[in-house]
């Protein structure tokens, strides 16, 4: 299938205040822009469906949260390994009945490979910030005016170090995500297999948006729901939102083996350790 492509139109965002019955302070956003990079080597494998799982949760989430309140929602999802792929790209949520299956992402999420990450990481952060730009060239004049909210967040997910980027290094990326941050973009970075914390300070994340990830279903599952958890906040035009925090608050996926719906399972056991079995074939690559 054809890459889809689209974009939150300025007649629909314009309805955003009017679609929340709750009285608030701080108005809401136009838009949110959601870009996530998500890890698919081989070593994700010990992490089961949680990924596809939750990352299909998290776009239906945020189709809901876009529908209540009026805010238009735009999600983009590109896999990485040796190479990076784009699974979606720039699809509005709201109203949207043709999005991707959890099918679809089991597919794109399936794990090869080595770790294009620098390189994937610094490419999603340019991808983000010029479709926030192209969206607010695209305003009335009237609205420019108002100086409105457009929120950007950015999501990486990865289980281990770089290993195979040939244009960026740590420091690039640090550069580049530092300079994003201070134009309002929303980073959050969970990591695995790795001092999720040293790396994503070096990368410039912030301290209450890095997140130490187990590489299991069950630690997956709980960090990306408080990831869930935040966005849609953020989808509210809620700032600095500490994911750490949501984590504590968060029950404990215990050991669930990861049904995603009936008949769907994860591979792990329910000690979270994947069979010992061969890698399955890569399944071909559906893309949005």
């Amino acid at each position: 299938m054809a890459s889809i492509s689209s974009s939150p139109s300025p007649k629909s965002l314009r309805r955003s205040a009017r679609k929340t019955g709750v009285s608030d302070s701080k108005p809401l956003p136009l838009a949110h822009f959601v870009y996530a990079a998500v890890d698919r080597s081989g070593s994700m494998t010990s992490m089961g469906n949680a990924p596809p799982e939750q990352m299909r949760a998290q776009m239906m989430e945020l189709k809901e949260e876009a529908e209540k309140t009026g805010v238009a929602t735009s999600m983009s999802v590109i896999t990485f390994d040796s190479v990076t792929e784009i699974f979606m790209d720039n699809v509005q949520l709201e109203g949207n009945d043709a999005l991707p299956t959890y099918e679809d992402f089991k597919s794109a999420l399936h794990p090869r490979g080595t770790t294009r990450f620098y390189d994937t990481v610094f490419e999603a952060i340019e991808a983000l910030e010029q479709r926030r730009d192209d969206y607010l060239a695209t305003l009335p004049s009237l609205v420019k005016m108002l100086n409105p909210t457009v929120v950007c967040s950015l999501l990486v997910l990865t289980d281990g170090a770089d290993n195979c980027s040939t244009e960026h290094s740590r420091s690039t990326v640090a550069a580049r995500l530092t300079k994003a941050r201070a134009n309002g973009v929303n980073a959050i970075f969970l990591g695995a297999n790795i001092d999720a914390g040293t790396e994503g300070a070096a990368l410039g994340f912030a301290k209450q948006a890095t997140v130490q990830m187990s590489a299991s279903y069950a630690g997956a599952s709980q960090c990306m729901r408080a990831v869930r958890a935040g966005l849609r906040q953020a989808s509210s035009g809620a700032t600095d939102v500490d994911y750490n925090q949501i984590i504590s608050q968060t029950p404990s996926a215990g050991g669930r083996g990861g049904a995603a719906g009936p008949g769907i399972h994860s591979p792990l056991t329910p000690q979270g350790v994947p069979p010992t079995m061969p890698m399955p074939p890569m399944p071909l690559l559906r893309r949005y």
